[in-house]
This record gives structure tokens, C-alpha cells and sequence, in this order.
């Protein structure tokens, strides 16, 4: 694959990236976002499920127990691997030992179903459908007797770090495969309301609650709708969004509901693959993006003040997110400013 090839970290986010260049452009309508779980320094992992295995990718190609990740053959996903749940128990977090969650971030084949090409709400809508067919079939699995010779536990270790060697009746507790929920950047105000405070490990975190159960967030993701060659504008006189390609003045423009129908999406080789000359570009938009929410041990930014704080020395708060966006909606036209007396 070359430089492409997972080993190029996506970019971190940064407060520029949602600044307007141009009073047509308006940037924010163009992410999603979903929150992670674990720390954001690699991102979201590779999932590849054949008829054999299933292979995930940790800065390297690792074997999984087949028997964790029940997932059928000819799937690609991008997921957040083996996550911690916990449950509410008054003032007290109680973490939930089985199953884990396995969240999906983003989906590229399922079960042999190409869904890579359509828009990243629709491919997300797919994924849904997809776990909850999968919940009826992943149940606890009891293993019978089985004995391994030496070469092929040394065999299995190779590959997987979690392997186990079973010489009697196990009972497995599969992984619980789910959709981690995204939102339009609109929203991160009123998501902001939703978020709760806990600690964890001696440590102050901000939960949120998904699937039934409280997940930490360790950071966000923000993934682009559209393609690199076209842009977000937003008609004023139709009151709605629409694609526009900045460079091809031939081009003209669509709106945002006819995007997918024209095949003018960002697919999932286009948000997930980065190469290291794509990295570098300084004219390519940010196809994906991820924020870390992890505590500083050098200041005080961290999740209380990315929750609270207006804004930060060190980095984007939601509230300095949401003023970004209040003044490009203005220069686009969207909103009309409110002077303060």
C-alpha cells in the first residue's frame, strides 16, 4: 500500500479548521462528529472479518479471537476495539465485565454488502441494521474440550496478543458489536447538556450515556461529508445547504438532499485512508480529524474545561466551537447578528 497504508496518523483538530476562508463557505456543515472512548493518538482501528479470521489493525496486522469477534466474513469496518462500559449505580460506576462493546465508527463492506460509496449517515444507517441482525445470533458461547499442542499456541501468540490456551469448557462472552452515535457539529451545544462528570481511576473524565450504558469519552472524531473537490455553501433565498466546487465555476451547485443521489459524497476510502503527501497538502481539506480530551499534566485543559470554559490557551473548547460557528453562519448568511446594547 505504500504511504498508504494506516501507519499516517490523522490530523488533530484545531479551532482552524472550522474558521471560514470565504463568506460563500460554510465549513462546519460539512463534518460529523462521533466521540471516542480511547485515547486519540492513533484513532479508530481497521476491522477485517474472512471466512478464517479476523484481522484488526494496531500499528500492525493482528489475528483476534474469532470467538470474541463473532463478525461475519467479507466485513470492513472501522471500529473502536474491546471498549469499557459502566453502569449507573446512584453516585457510583460500577464497570460492566461482560460483554464489551465494540464500536463502529465507520463502514465499508458488511457481510459482503458494499455500503463504502454512500454518504457516512447512510453507511452509518447500515451498520445499525447490521448489529442489530447480529444480536440475535451472538449469544455466550460454550466451547467444548480442546487440547493445542505447543506450535500452535506459539503459533497463535504471534498473531494475538490475547490468545488463550483452553484445554477445558469456557464459556465466551462474544464482544457486543454497536454503532458509536454521531451528530452534525450543530449540535455540540445541545450534546454539551447531555454529558455527565465522573471519576474514574482517580482521574476526572466526562461520560456519556450510549447503548444503555455510560462510555468514557477520551476524545472526538470529525469525519467530512463531502468530497475534496467541493465545498459547502448555503442559499439564501432556498434557505438551504448546498455542494459547490470552489475551482470548476462550471460546476454550479447542488443541494445538500440531492448530494448523495449525484454520487458527490465523501466515501469511506476518502475519510479513512490518509496518505503522508495528503497529510502535508496545505490545499486539501481535513477529510478526518481527531481531538483529544485527555487531561493535561501540564495545564488545566482537559474535559472539565473543554465542557465549561469559554475558551482555553491550550486548545478548542465546545463553547469557543459553537461562537466559530454563531460567526461563520453570519458571514454565510444562515443568521443575522445580534448586536449587544
Amino acid at each position: 500500500m505504500g504511504d498508504n497504508d494506516w501507519r499516517v496518523k490523522p490530523h488533530l483538530f484545531t479551532a482552524e479548521l472550522l474558521a471560514n476562508p470565504s463568506d460563500k463557505h460554510l465549513i462546519h456543515a460539512e463534518y460529523r462528529f462521533s466521540f471516542l472512548t480511547k485515547q486519540t493518538a492513533t484513532g479508530p482501528q481497521l476491522l477485517i472479518a474472512t471466512a478464517d479470521n479476523v484481522y484488526i489493525y494496531r500499528g500492525d496486522v493482528q489475528i483476534v479471537d474469532k470467538e470474541l469477534y463473532r463478525i461475519p466474513a467479507n466485513t470492513i469496518l472501522l471500529v473502536e476495539d474491546a471498549v469499557d462500559c459502566f453502569s449507573n449505580n446512584g453516585d457510583n460506576l460500577t464497570r460492566i465485565q461482560h460483554p464489551k462493546l465494540v464500536r463502529i465508527v465507520d463502514a465499508a463492506v458488511l457481510n459482503g454488502d458494499d455500503v463504502s460509496r454512500l454518504s457516512y449517515e447512510n453507511r452509518m444507517k447500515a451498520a445499525h441494521k447490521f448489529c442489530d441482525a447480529l444480536k440475535l445470533v451472538n449469544g455466550e458461547l460454550k466451547t467444548g474440550f480442546r487440547e493445542e499442542n505447543e506450535q500452535q499456541r506459539q503459533k497463535q501468540r504471534r498473531y494475538n496478543n490475547n490468545a488463550r490456551n483452553r484445554t477445558g469448557p469456557t464459556t465466551v462472552h462474544p464482544h457486543r458489536l454497536v454503532c458509536a452515535e454521531y451528530f452534525k457539529l450543530e449540535d455540540f451545544d445541545r450534546i454539551r447538556e447531555q454529558l455527565t462528570r465522573r471519576k474514574i481511576d482517580r482521574e476526572n473524565v466526562m461520560m456519556i450515556t450510549e447503548h444503555d450504558c455510560q462510555i468514557r469519552i477520551g476524545g472526538v472524531r470529525f469525519t467530512r461529508s463531502l468530497p475534496e473537490y467541493l465545498y459547502m455553501g448555503y442559499s439564501r433565498s432556498n434557505k438551504m445547504n448546498y455542494g459547490y466546487s470552489p475551482k470548476d465555476s462550471k460546476f454550479g451547485s447542488i443541494f445538500e438532499h440531492d448530494l448523495e443521489k449525484s454520487g458527490k459524497v465523501a466515501t469511506f476510502w476518502d475519510v479513512a485512508l490518509l496518505t503522508k503527501h495528503e497529510k502535508e497538502s496545505t490545499t486539501r481539506p481535513v477529510m478526518q480529524a481527531l481531538w483529544s480530551w485527555q487531561n493535561s499534566y501540564y495545564d488545566d485543559y482537559g474535559p472539565a474545561a473543554i465542557v465549561d470554559a469559554e475558551q482555553h490557551k491550550s486548545g478548542p473548547t465546545i463553547q469557543s466551537i459553537v461562537k466559530q460557528m454563531q460567526a461563520n453562519d453570519v458571514h454565510c448568511g444562515r443568521a443575522v447578528k445580534v448586536e449587544v446594547e
